[in-house]
């Protein structure tokens, strides 16, 4: 079954990691449906995904994510101002 979404890219790293990919950003644009009769938005979610060329920053595509199961890895950042170390949890797309 398909799942089409629509994302941009958002940003791309400058050179390729050890495994010879360039890291993309993508996001989705929040989308409204229809839950018991009401309108229920969701807000922007954003992806990872390594590819072994890079895409244009700021292009515009639309992906089938049943084609992808979604990891969730941990990734380490640290306020700029106060300091303190929090972890997120960074979704990456990999084809089934």
């Amino acid at each position: 079954m398909e799942n089409i979404i629509k994302v941009k890219v958002t940003k791309v790293s400058s050179k390729a990691s050890g495994n010879g990919n360039f890291i993309h950003t993508i996001k989705t644009e929040g989308k409204t449906v229809k839950c018991l009769g009401e309108d229920k938005t969701s807000g922007q979610l954003t992806y990872f995904v390594a590819l072994p060329n890079p895409v244009a920053v700021g292009t515009e595509h639309q992906i089938d994510m049943s084609l992808f199961t979604i990891t969730e890895r941990p990734y380490e950042v640290e306020d700029k101002v106060t300091g303190i170390k929090k972890t997120l949890q960074l979704k990456w797309l990999h084809v089934k």
